[in-house]
């Protein structure tokens, strides 16, 4: 993930998007389809490991809505985008929703793996479309950065997110 200097007129903001894995590692996400319900990202049935992946938008924002801005205090003026706690674990709701059959729900406890990559778990995608949910808390740090660049404050804080993706799954 790019981190760029955040200012008050926040010149990037962190995003949240869904990564799927297959069983052969290639990675699809909802970077450039699978935000609206008009143009859902489509998948090959089968299962799959699912990841919320942290990106930075920039101005003029593509992804409005799946910003998730992390409470900044005042006193914090220079901080790059936020990174997730890795020694923080959370529970995130993961809702399946499809026309075709019965809406599916689990709860997931995670710990982020990555400064930008947080496990879901496996599932198993049937045919059809689908709305997934994710329903939680992230743990991110924010640190604050000197005029040189160099960190001097560390804040960690739990972001509540409420996110919405569509997929579309083929033979």
């Amino acid at each position: 993930m790019n981190t760029s200097d955040v200012n008050e007129k926040g010149t990037a903001e962190p995003c949240y998007m869904l990564a799927l894995l297959d069983e052969s590692k290639n990675e699809s996400s909802t970077t450039e389809s699978g935000c609206t319900p008009d143009n859902p990202l489509i998948v090959k049935k089968g299962s799959y490991g699912l990841w919320i992946k942290m990106i930075a938008d920039y101005q003029p924002y593509e992804y409005p809505h799946l910003h998730v801005r992390a409470t900044k205090p005042k006193r914090i003026p220079r901080c790059k985008l936020p990174f997730f706690n890795k020694k923080e674990s959370t529970r995130i709701a993961v809702v399946f929703k499809s026309e075709s059959g019965p809406e599916k729900s689990e709860k997931v406890e995670t710990t982020p793996l990555h400064d930008d990559l947080m496990s879901l778990g496996k599932h198993s995608l049937g045919l059809g479309d689908l709305h997934i949910l994710l329903v939680g808390y992230i743990p991110v740090d924010i640190i604050e950065y000197n005029a040189k660049g160099d960190p001097v404050d560390h804040l960690t804080d739990f972001l509540s997110v409420n996110l919405d993706f569509w997929l579309r799954v083929v033979d």
